[in-house]
């Protein structure tokens, strides 16, 4: 097989959720040409790992909007201009979907109509896979359309990434003389209300590192998140991280001892760099977006509306029941193993 393609525009966690399937499919074709069609803000992370050959780059928003239109046009074309011998869509969307047409491929391969996203993305792909369970492994879920061309596997195993001197040193001195292996990574952030854990616990778990003899930083993705780990760093002794980039948290959690965090980026790219986590899951599921390394850790407490997916709720209990003892007992676990 000489070109494959995959598109897998967005999410940040979900590329990094498809970086397993990509890197079974390099194994398979080492010496094929890969492509990776993805939105301009995936490029970050996807500069960075291994054996990916060409990255294209397309803003979605801009041309469902209408803005930029001699730009997008002249995108448009160079899409229609990539040919492949086969096609992958780990999307399921509408958007990947109209991406996936413009291509010239032989074969256009996306999930089975139960399993998109939008269903009528259905309609633009040549085969589909059978349905996969949805409260499975996301992840599983990607290596999954690659039965199309029998690649199966139980095993999940992420490509290396290439983190460049000026980065690594970059995220040295921002932290300047802090000692990596002490640290313990407390991301506030949560995307949706839903996911956080809420400023008062994270100061009793921030309390409880410092307890332990670590130390805690506390991290922060938008103006939002850092209020709230600006507050927890001073309520609780704990460091507030400075500004990191998408690229900076990379080597910054890989250097790391342990990141406790929601369902949200900084979780999966721990994953992805094999960094112990703690997580903790309200609305979505651990059996479908937690952890992979056997070392992490989960607190979840299973209820009937479990795996609701809500990005607000009046009652979020799931995430009330969740206590910052909780949180320490897996951290104890987490550092009793690595400690060994």
């Amino acid at each position: 097989m000489d070109k494959i393609v995959i598109v897998k525009l967005s999410s940040l966690g979900d590329i990094i959720h498809t970086l397993p399937a990509f890197k079974l499919l390099r194994e398979k074709f080492p010496s094929s040409e890969i492509t990776w069609i993805v939105e301009k803000n995936g490029k970050e992370i996807l500069e960075m790992v291994d054996g990916i050959d060409k990255i294209y780059t397309i803003d979605t928003k801009d041309l469902r909007r209408g803005k930029k239109i001699v730009k997008n046009i002249s995108k448009i074309r160079k899409l229609k201009s990539i040919k492949a011998d086969i096609l992958f869509d780990f999307q399921g969307t509408m958007k990947s979907a109209v991406v996936t047409s413009l291509i010239n491929s032989k074969r256009k391969i996306g999930f089975s109509n139960k399993n998109l996203r939008e269903k009528t993305s259905r309609f633009f792909y040549k085969e589909t896979v059978p349905y996969f369970e949805e409260t499975e492994h996301i992840i599983s879920k990607n290596i999954h359309l690659l039965s199309s061309i029998n690649i199966k596997t139980t095993t999940i195993s992420f490509p290396s990434f290439n983190f460049t001197k000026k980065l690594e040193n970059g995220v040295k001195e921002k932290l300047k003389n802090i000692n990596t292996k002490k640290v313990i990574i407390l991301n506030v952030g949560g995307g949706w209300e839903t996911k956080r854990l809420g400023v008062k616990k994270w100061i009793d778990i921030a309390k409880g590192i410092i307890d332990r003899n670590f130390i805690p930083l506390v991290l922060w993705g938008n103006d939002f998140e850092k209020k709230d780990a600006a507050k927890v760093a001073l309520e609780s002794g704990a460091l507030l991280a400075p500004p990191f980039t998408i690229k900076e948290l990379f080597p910054l959690i890989k250097s790391s001892l342990l990141l406790v965090s929601g369902d949200t980026l900084p979780l999966h790219i721990a994953e992805a760099v094999k960094t112990p986590t703690v997580s903790f899951f309200g609305p979505t599921l651990p059996s479908r977006n937690g952890p992979v390394n056997p070392i992490s850790e989960v607190v979840f407490y299973k209820l009937k509306c479990s795996g609701c997916f809500k990005r607000k709720c009046s009652n979020p209990i799931c995430m009330t029941k969740i206590k910052p003892i909780d949180i320490l007992k897996k951290v104890d676990l987490i550092l009793s193993k690595i400690q060994k």
